[in-house]
């Protein structure tokens, strides 16, 4: 018996990655606002993403971008709209812009979590990508829900999905060349010597979701994170990992790498051993005891 996942927000591989690069450099194990900061401004209303080469305007559409401050009105449209926006936009005489994906903005904006007591002024890619607070909507579909797509709020960085019909506001990108030079090198260089370490340390549950994610994604992460899961003698069925599905009896790890973690879980422990209630959306529970999974409902 198999039930294909119900989709929820999650932050992207890179997200966990950075975060616990942060944390094992710092030490500190809690809840940061890890934000993405190493921008290059290149003098035309854009900035750039020196990890990836994305170029982000820097202005939502309706404004312009001048004395180091956007002016005008914001333009305010559904997600059908939205995108017809982007496609239409001949900014910079490109016109290759698009709305930025789901995976796009979590790359940015850091944890919700983390950033979620934080002003917009002080917040994350503020600075770089945004000047006021609202709701910007991004390319991604939600597929767990028909006639919804997903959208952050650039007030803390909260990523959830929302009815394509309602409004908000329009943020734009285009793919460019890597830029930085040897910074940006040294970065990636960087982060690569560093992922064992990052995830010997993550949280065997974490560790989980994100193999699930890189698996999925094709990202050259999956391998190093595969090798962790066997370090700790821990397999998979990355058959099942990759159809997003699960059955009866399956390990929580192998239900955290299909679906992800869940937004909330309760436990009750007795003699029998550890009884857990996974909640992973709107009237859908997965039930595991002692690390298994026993039944679900939906």
């Amino acid at each position: 018996m198999q039930l294909n996942q119900i989709k929820k927000s999650s932050h992207s591989l890179l997200a966990i990655v950075m975060t616990n690069v942060l944390l094992l450099t710092s030490g500190v194990a809690q809840a940061q606002c890890n934000f993405f900061t190493g921008w290059t401004d290149n003098k035309d209303g854009t900035v750039t993403d020196t990890r990836n080469g994305l170029i982000w305007k820097r202005c939502a559409e309706g404004f312009e971008f001048g004395n180091g401050i956007c002016e005008g009105e914001a333009v305010r449209a559904s997600w059908e709209t939205a995108n017809i926006v982007a496609q239409e936009s001949n900014f910079l005489d490109k016109e290759d812009w698009r709305i930025p994906t789901k995976e796009e903005y979590e790359s940015v904006l850091g944890s919700n979590s983390g950033c979620s007591r934080n002003h917009h002024q002080n917040y994350a890619a503020s600075k770089a990508i945004a000047h006021m607070e609202g709701w910007y909507w991004s390319a991604s579909t939600d597929s767990g829900y028909k006639n919804r797509a997903w959208g952050v709020s650039f007030l803390d960085g909260y990523i959830g999905s929302a009815d394509r019909e309602l409004i908000g506001f329009v943020r734009l990108v285009r793919s460019g060349g890597v830029v930085g030079g040897q910074i940006s090198k040294d970065f990636v260089n960087e982060i690569a010597e560093r992922m064992p370490r990052v995830f010997k340390a993550m949280h065997k549950d974490e560790l989980c979701e994100a193999y699930g994610e890189a698996l999925r994604a094709g990202d050259t992460f999956a391998a190093s994170l595969k090798k962790e899961l066997s370090r700790r003698k821990i397999k998979l069925d990355d058959s099942s990992v990759r159809k997003e599905t699960i059955n009866m009896g399956v390990s929580e790890c192998q239900l955290y790498a299909s679906w992800g973690m869940p937004v909330d879980q309760n436990r009750t422990v007795g003699s029998w051993g550890v009884h857990i209630q996974h909640v992973f959306g709107t009237g859908t529970y997965v039930y595991t005891e002692n690390g298994r999974v026993t039944s679900w409902q939906n």
